[in-house]
C-alpha cells in the first residue's frame, strides 16, 4: 500500500518538462519544503539556505551533484556485481531495486543509501528518470523529496545536456 501511495503522488508531481537547468524537489506533507538543484551556476538550495555545488563531467564516470549540505553519485554503466561505491568522501550502498507505477507506467528505481556526517539519505534513482526522490534522516527527524519534473536530476539524457551547459560557461 505504502508504494501505491508513493506512486500516486510521485505521478501527480511529475508536471514540469524534464530538460531543464533546475531540479525542483519537494516535500508532499509540506509544499513550502523545497529542495533545488541548480545547473548554472551551480548550487544546492534548500528551503532559504543555497551552497555552491559541483557536478560531474563524463570523465568522472559518475551521474553526481557534491556540495557541503547534500552530495549524490552513481556509477555510469554500473556493473552488476559493484554494489558500493565512494565518491568525494561519501560512500554509497545500493540496497536493491523496486518497481513504481506511476500513471500507468512501471518504473525501475534504483535505491541507495548513504550516511553523510549525522545524516542517513536513502535516494531513488533510475538511470532514464533521474533522481526521483531522496530522504534525509537526522536522528528522529525525516523528510522526504519528490521530483516535480517527470526526468529528474541525473538522468542520462540531462547528463548530456549539463556537461555541454559546463563547457559552454568555461
Amino acid at each position: 500500500m505504502a508504494r501505491t501511495f508513493w506512486a500516486i503522488v510521485l505521478g501527480i508531481t511529475f508536471s514540469v518538462p524534464a530538460l531543464s537547468q533546475s531540479y525542483e524537489y519537494v516535500n508532499p506533507l509540506n509544499q513550502r519544503h523545497t529542495v533545488s538543484l541548480q545547473v548554472l551556476p551551480p548550487s544546492f538550495a534548500g528551503g532559504d539556505r543555497g551552497f555552491v555545488a559541483e557536478f560531474c563531467t563524463p570523465s568522472d564516470h559518475y551521474v553526481c551533484i557534491s556540495s557541503a549540505e547534500f552530495s549524490f553519485a552513481f556509477p555510469i554503466a554500473r556493473k552488476p556485481d559493484v554494489l558500493k561505491w565512494e565518491y568525494k568522501g561519501h560512500a554509497y550502498e545500493l540496497i536493491g531495486q523496486e518497481k513504481l507505477q506511476v500513471l500507468g507506467s512501471s518504473l525501475k528505481v534504483w535505491i541507495i543509501e548513504s550516511v553523510q556526517d549525522v545524516k542517513k539519505i536513502r535516494y531513488s534513482y533510475s538511470e532514464q528518470q533521474g533522481l526521483l526522490a531522496f530522504s534525509i534522516e537526522l536522528s528522529d527527524v525525516s523528510s522526504t523529496f519528490l521530483s516535480v519534473h517527470k526526468v529528474g536530476f541525473g538522468s542520462q539524457k540531462n547528463m548530456k545536456t549539463i556537461s555541454k551547459q559546463h563547457k559552454a560557461a568555461q
